[in-house]
């Protein structure tokens, strides 16, 4: 079976929020049907589409793997669970210990029920954009053909982004 390259998003606002992080990568890179390739530095930003006073820590990995979008998909929800996620069933926003999106699966367009592909909101989020074209900047977004690098500058999200030393040297 063919490998697939894949770049996917992660973030936490609760807890010990680079632990969580860390400890999810840890179980992605141990699952056997996965490989990183390479993860961004980790980056603070301000809650998007909620209102909450924790900031978010996130990253993005790129990783290549044999599975499927929707094998993907319930090894992410596992690891979710596993490391403290809970689901409200909503739609809003939410403070969470760990989110992990697909953003993007190759040059694949995807439209499932549980599962857009490329995610949805990638071009309206600093969060998203900076780690990722830090890592992939001539990615092209297999929608628009348009590079990681010229989504982030062209960007319209005004919320604020920390790389990590700049957050902790703000709270200190």
């Amino acid at each position: 079976m063919k490998e697939t390259n894949v770049f996917i998003g992660l973030g936490s606002n609760l807890g010990d929020k680079k632990s969580t992080i860390i400890s999810a990568i840890d179980k992605i890179h141990n699952h056997q049907d996965i490989e990183i390739n390479q993860i961004s530095k980790y980056y603070y930003s301000e809650p998007w589409g909620f209102d909450s006073t924790e900031y978010f820590l996130n990253c993005v990995v790129e990783l290549r793997t044999i599975l499927s979008p929707l094998e993907l998909l319930t090894t992410f929800k596992a690891i979710e669970y596993e490391l403290g996620r809970t689901r409200k069933f909503t739609n809003e926003y939410q403070n969470r210990t760990i989110d992990i999106d697909i953003l993007y699966f190759n040059n694949q367009i995807f439209d499932l029920n549980d599962l857009t592909i490329p995610h949805p909101r990638i071009k309206e989020r600093l969060f998203v954009l900076k780690p990722l074209s830090e890592i992939a900047p001539h990615f092209k977004d297999p929608i628009s053909l348009i590079s990681m690098e010229e989504l982030f500058n062209k960007c319209k999200d005004v919320s604020n982004i920390f790389t990590e030393e700049t957050y902790l040297n703000r709270v200190n």
